[in-house]
């Protein structure tokens, strides 16, 4: 099951969407023209001009990540998008990348901790795929996307979200035949609550650049105040995140 629609842009008002993938609230800021994609894996919001995700989040628990569920990277394209506000997989415009520029398709949610649910083909999704330099993908990246699953079979519910960096100039993709933008880097929040207990969430971020190797990326720990009863939900303006997120 999936849900998309138009969402909301820096001068909207602030809607409360209720969707399990959202920690305390959902990013703000992103432009008009994205498109909000609610899934059982994972929610994100699809930018038209880069033909990237803003952000992606997902909710994993034990449930999610404990399983063994045949899985496979078979690419495809997001059918809740139009096909020029995404790239697509036939052709496929990720076609020559690797050789040509040293990138993987790195996913935003990862395929690999949706072991435990039939909704792990959504991971594949265009959508949810980013040019990743193959130094950051197989390296700082999978470290961090490892942690994730762990802790979840251990009894936590881990809170994830991400998404890309404009910091500097990248070569496109070769054989794309949409106009897009490719990251240069990433931020990532990884929020741990205890089982049920909401007083003790950990939360810490990641600044990680494409072609740092040696996992060089700012790392450091948020601190977390419990919202209170009947209080405002916590907005997260994307731009605030970590540096420059969009093509400005």
């Amino acid at each position: 099951m999936a849900l998309s629609i138009p969402a909301a842009g820096a001068d909207d008002a602030y809607a409360e969407i209720h969707c399990k993938h959202f920690f305390n609230g959902y990013p703000t800021g992103t432009p008009v023209t994205n498109d909000l994609v609610i899934r059982d894996g994972y929610a994100l919001s699809s930018n038209d001009e880069t033909k990237f995700a803003d952000w992606v989040a997902c909710r994993l628990d034990c449930a999610t990540v404990c399983g063994d569920v045949p899985q496979q990277r078979k690419w495809m394209t997001d059918p809740w998008l139009d096909e020029d506000e995404t790239l697509e997989s036939k052709p496929d415009d990720y076609a020559g990348a690797s050789d040509a520029l040293g990138v993987d398709r790195g996913h935003q949610a990862p395929l690999a901790s949706f072991k435990g649910t039939l909704y792990w083909y959504e991971t594949n999704y265009y959508s949810n795929i980013t040019p990743q330099m193959s130094d950051l993908n197989q390296g700082p990246w999978v470290k961090i996307e490892d942690k994730e699953p762990d802790l979840a079979r251990a009894g936590d519910i881990v809170y994830v979200m991400t998404g890309p960096l404009y910091e500097r100039n990248m070569p496109g993709l070769p054989n794309a035949d949409e106009p897009h933008l490719v990251p240069s880097g990433y931020w990532k929040i990884v929020a741990v609550q205890p089982s049920d207990d909401y007083d003790s969430i950990r939360v810490a971020r990641f600044h990680l650049r494409s072609g740092d190797a040696a996992g060089r990326g700012r790392i450091g720990l948020l601190s977390y105040r419990r919202r209170r009863r009947g209080a405002e939900r916590p907005r997260l303006p994307v731009g605030t995140v970590a540096g420059r997120t969009g093509p400005n």
